[in-house]
């Protein structure tokens, strides 16, 4: 029934609300929550939904007992990031993240608006320093705030004012299209913040050696910043903040890491553009038109005046 109603698969939303009547659920068409103010809100107890193959499933903090998912993203995605959360509690994550939260939490301090969305890494709060009143996590883990299909995000046109996205085109298999993605629902000069892995470094040398079956991060497919910047100018974005950051060789002991920290300072002053992470801002550019108009109206030739004659000068001598 949904599929004949919409052909839009972020509209399709599946999920059984507890109430009196357990185990009943109600099919209740799309058109009746077409005119919600916003799709991450779904919590009517009186209107529970059911349709067919959804794409997004909302989490409501405060109702997570009445909530039990039945199926989310039919399609099995090629991303994978097995290993993340492991990778995350380990030494070689915790070095990474903490540069990452230390120059996210700068670039996103001062940035103002209504909605700011975090796209990935949901273990990890990167907008905490942020002064957004609406702060949510969306990705394909069931610990997200809002989970959904990064290729398809539930949001409104130009309704986001900033969005992070640490580590997530490097493990997806479409990249454009989340970028794509994202420009749609960023409002008009907002802002972009980027993180990945730089395979001009010691970290992607350490990538290329491995094999396509490696754990998190040795899977992915690295992007280059210079390559990134030439696909965000394509897209109307302007890159004025870029850094590089964690020098050090991937190590897995934390004593080989502290005994290298050292080098970040001598990496960020001869070879910067080698660090194994780097992180760029980005603020979407929409410029803007003034219509000239033809001058229809012709000009008025100017009025003939009168002028003083001047006297001969035979005159005069008479």
């Amino acid at each position: 029934m949904a599929s004949e109603q919409t052909s839009d698969a972020a509209l399709m939303i599946r999920m059984v609300v507890g109430d009196q009547n357990v185990g009943e659920s109600q099919t209740v068409p799309l058109d009746h929550i077409e005119n919600r103010p916003s799709v991450t809100r779904v919590y009517d107890d009186s209107l529970p939904t059911l349709a067919q193959q959804p794409d997004i499933v909302i989490l409501e903090s405060w109702n997570l007992n009445d909530v039990e998912h039945l199926c989310i993203v039919e399609e099995t995605l090629t991303m994978s990031n097995a290993g993340l959360d492991t990778w995350l509690h380990s030494p070689q994550g915790r070095y990474v993240m903490a540069w990452e939260q230390g120059v996210i939490d700068s670039a996103v301090a001062d940035v103002f608006g209504y909605n700011a969305v975090q796209l990935g890494f949901p273990q990890c709060a990167l907008l905490a320093q942020n002064r957004i009143p609406l702060r949510q996590t969306a990705d394909e883990a069931s610990a997200a705030d809002v989970r959904c299909d990064l290729r398809q995000l539930p949001f409104a046109a130009h309704s986001i004012d900033l969005i992070v996205m640490p580590h997530v085109l490097e493990f997806h298999d479409d990249p454009h299209q989340i970028l794509r993605e994202v420009e749609r629902v960023l409002i008009p000069e907002g802002m972009l913040v980027i993180s990945g892995f730089n395979p001009l470094s010691i970290w992607g040398l350490r990538r290329r050696l491995a094999g396509r079956a490696s754990p998190f991060p040795w899977h992915g497919t690295y992007l280059s910043a210079l390559r990134l910047k030439d696909w965000l100018q394509l897209l109307g974005f302007e890159v004025d903040r870029a850094a590089f950051g964690c020098y050090a060789p991937p190590f897995e002991r934390e004593s080989w890491l502290r005994q290298w920290q050292f080098i970040e300072a001598i990496g960020y002053r001869w070879w910067s553009f080698a660090g194994g992470v780097y992180l760029l801002c980005a603020v979407k550019r929409v410029h803007g038109m003034r219509l000239i108009l033809p001058g229809w109206k012709q000009a008025r030739s100017a009025r003939k005046g009168l002028s003083i004659v001047s006297q001969k000068e035979g005159e005069v001598h008479e």
